[in-house]
């Protein structure tokens, strides 16, 4: 392979197809808002100075629904406000008889609005993206059916208390066998937030993911936790954000290939379901090289959080996985530290393996990453305490001549972990 053709179609894949990609998942990530708008008749809010949000609240069939409760809750800080033991309502109220309610606006930029009745609800994420403070305008909300979910918690240390369901007021105590159960939960995608006491201090971790149609119950969600490790991803919600994207903005998983230096190498990412997944659902990559070009390659990857965002990955021991598929993948870990250094694009820590034919959970410590002995980082002596504190990207790349031109290398992939790093590492 020509690696000074891959270092610099990997340059031109940083500053060009990233924003392509953050466009394309933002399509697949767009939230359908579950409510319309109408202009009230008798002024829904204040305007000109619109200090109150107005609405009216229906039920599936149609009728206004008294004695809903109306909850503002914080988006894009509800998991700073978690881990600081912060309430994440930042306003609350109940409608009327005949279904309408005047709230406060937030004085925070991102928030949600959660309205739950009798039997339904909606939960509205980023609902200040729709709101608009200029107009005199009411918005009707039509409620549906609540899903369910439940099941039991593991704790590898210390003791579960309770659980939380991102950017909502969901909250279930945990019972003494160790399960769980969300009774009333509107539809929506949520990352699972485990509350865990360790000798009287109270910490929080991500314990998964879940994607809940109105009406459907999702019984036998059983889960693990961990204050030491932070689960990336476990595919459960079905999209292509991180279940860390969810709680701190991006997160992104993408694709690129080497389309841009007129190779003909695919990849396709899809999720499964059992019996080929590892557990609920699993990632699917597959990859193509173009037969005919010399060098073929093909990535995909995830964002640990925000684009262009640096992460300190210091803490970081390991990173986990369950696998299976064919072919040979290399690893590798964007750190900006080394990205910048004179002559050194792209040449990243990076290691390589043979992908098992079965399910396999596979653990690659940090201190197995190396750099490649010909770059400008590694002469100057760079090593990864260094680089890992301007992190930004991790990927999967299947290349020639890891894999012959011309091979399909298939990936599966589940429950993605950074072992030895606590949630609140990745908090900016």
């Amino acid at each position: 392979m020509r690696k000074g053709r891959v270092i610099k179609m990997l340059k031109q894949m940083n500053i060009k197809i990233i924003k392509q990609i953050f466009l394309l998942i933002t399509i697949f990530l767009a939230v359908i808002i579950n409510c319309t708008i109408n202009v009230a008749n008798n002024g829904g809010t204040d305007y000109p100075n619109t200090k109150t949000l107005a609405g009216v609240v229906y039920s599936s069939s149609n009728e206004p629904v008294s004695n809903a409760k109306i909850r503002i809750v914080e988006s894009n800080d509800w998991i700073f406000n978690i881990l600081n033991g912060k309430s994440v309502i930042l306003d609350s109220t109940v409608t009327s008889e005949i279904g309408t309610f005047k709230i406060k606006k937030p004085n925070s930029k991102h928030w949600n609005i959660q309205i739950d009745a009798a039997n339904e609800g909606i939960l509205l994420n980023d609902f200040s993206s729709q709101y608009d403070s200029t107009k005199d305008t009411s918005y009707t909300f039509t409620l549906k059916p609540y899903s369910k979910i439940s099941g039991n918690i593991l704790a590898e240390n210390g003791i579960v208390k309770a659980l939380m369901l991102s950017g909502s007021a969901y909250f279930s105590s945990l019972n003494p066998n160790n399960s769980y159960s969300f009774p009333k939960v509107a539809e929506g995608i949520y990352t699972i937030i485990s509350q865990i006491d360790i000798f009287g201090n109270i910490t929080n971790s991500v314990c998964g993911s879940v994607k809940l149609a109105n009406g459907i119950s999702v019984l036998e969600n059983n889960l693990t936790t961990s204050v030491s490790n932070v689960l990336i991803d476990d595919f459960s919600s079905e999209v292509f954000t991180t279940n860390i994207g969810k709680l701190i903005g991006g997160g992104w998983w993408y694709t690129v290939n080497d389309s841009l230096e007129n190779g003909k190498s695919t990849i396709n990412i899809s999720f499964i379901s059992e019996p080929d997944a590892y557990k609920g659902k699993s990632l699917k990559a597959t990859y193509y090289l173009d037969p005919n070009k010399i060098g073929p390659w093909a990535i995909m990857g995830f964002f640990i959080g925000k684009d262009s965002t640096n992460y300190d990955l210091s803490e970081l021991k390991s990173l986990s996985f369950w696998i299976k598929g064919n072919g040979t993948i290399e690893l590798r870990f964007y750190s900006k530290e080394i990205e910048q250094i004179n002559g050194n694009s792209y040449q990243l820590f990076r290691y390589s393996f043979a992908i098992p034919n079965n399910w396999t959970h596979v653990t690659i410590p940090v201190d197995s990453l190396k750099l490649p002995t010909n770059c400008n980082a590694y002469r100057l002596g760079y090593t990864w305490q260094q680089a890992a504190k301007l992190m930004q990207i991790v990927y999967f790349i299947a290349y020639s001549p890891l894999n012959n031109a011309g091979d399909t290398v298939n990936l599966y992939l589940d429950d993605v972990v950074f072992e030895g790093m606590k949630l609140e590492n990745l908090i900016k």
